[in-house]
């Protein structure tokens, strides 16, 4: 839509994500926060192993670990910054375990291409299934004596970032089209 009203090289985004140290060997959430709720002892572990999953909300009684997008989180020490459309829409902001990279451009046109935002495609891209279905990231926790992934998707709270990211940079760049524009 950017580029149809040409608007997308004019646009400076609104930038929230933890930038990615390429010497961190861990895997990478950069648009993204964990949730630990209720009273379980609750330790995160990083496995090797995948195993697939459902992204239904645990059940179970003790406690719930889930990813939350950074505008839903509490306040954290990234401020964000102001880049072009093309740094934004390109920057890695999820690698998994296995160094696998995802920019928000992955994210998006997965979910609208793939997932149902435009259709369903029944074979889904090998990196994005490992993603979402074998949870490649690679984050277990374990509450109460349990081990398993967190209790939702990383991707979904992932594109809610970037979402906001979005309103928030056409509020800033364009405000007479943007939210503030429609009072």
């Amino acid at each position: 839509m950017l580029h149809l009203i040409k608007m997308k090289d004019k646009l400076k985004m609104h930038n929230t994500t933890h930038p990615l140290h390429p010497q961190n060997l861990a895997p990478h959430q950069g648009l993204v926060m964990m949730r630990v709720q209720g009273t379980a002892s609750v330790t995160f572990k990083l496995f090797g192993e995948e195993e697939p999953f459902t992204n239904t909300p645990s059940d179970k009684s003790g406690g719930k670990v889930t990813y939350v997008p950074r505008v839903s989180g509490p306040p954290d020490s990234i401020q964000p910054t102001t880049v072009s459309f093309s740094e934004w829409w390109n920057e890695i902001v999820i690698k998994d375990r296995l160094s696998v990279v995802f920019s928000r451009k992955d994210l998006i046109l997965a979910m609208a291409n793939q997932v149902g935002g435009a259709h369903v495609d029944p074979q889904l891209d090998e990196q994005y299934a490992r993603l979402t279905r074998f949870h490649s990231q690679g984050w277990r926790v374990q509450v109460n004596g349990e081990i398993r992934p967190p209790d939702n998707s990383l991707v979904a709270a992932s594109i809610r970032q970037i979402a906001h990211e979005l309103l928030v940079s056409i509020n800033n760049s364009l405000p007479h089209i943007g939210a503030e524009g429609n009072k």
